[in-house]
């Protein structure tokens, strides 16, 4: 049986179950036997969880989650943007959606998704 678990220190958490069968030291005559499901943790490999300004896709650059700002990064230009784009390489005129933030701000970037940022550090929440 398979189950799906959000983690904030892991971006995408697979969790599968493996049978362990403890056997404990003879006391008597026959030793007891416990059957027990333990969780198995993996996750994709190489994904980020915490980037700054670029171009990004959720589940392939970065996991996909709730990312976390403080804010602008660059105390001369005291904002910071996200963009969602159709396609990479796609202008800022064909944007899908997106926020321009003057302080803490958080951003959803879903699997697939394409964000462009700039101006803030983001890390991944959940």
């Amino acid at each position: 049986m398979a189950a799906t678990t959000h983690h904030p220190a892991i971006p995408e958490t697979v969790t599968e179950y493996k049978t362990i069968t403890v056997t404990a030291t003879p006391t008597t005559t026959a030793p007891p036997t416990t059957t027990t499901q333990v969780p198995v943790v993996t996750t994709k490999a190489g994904l980020k969880t915490q980037f700054g300004g670029g171009v990004y896709v959720g589940g392939t650059d970065v996991a996909a989650g709730t990312y976390y700002s403080d804010g602008p990064t660059n105390p001369d230009v005291p904002m910071c943007a996200y963009t969602y784009l159709p396609y990479k390489g796609a202008s800022l005129g064909e944007a899908d959606g997106g926020n321009n933030s003057f302080g803490p701000t958080y951003m959803q970037l879903a699997e697939g998704q394409i964000v462009q940022t700039l101006g803030c550090n983001w890390v991944l929440e959940s």
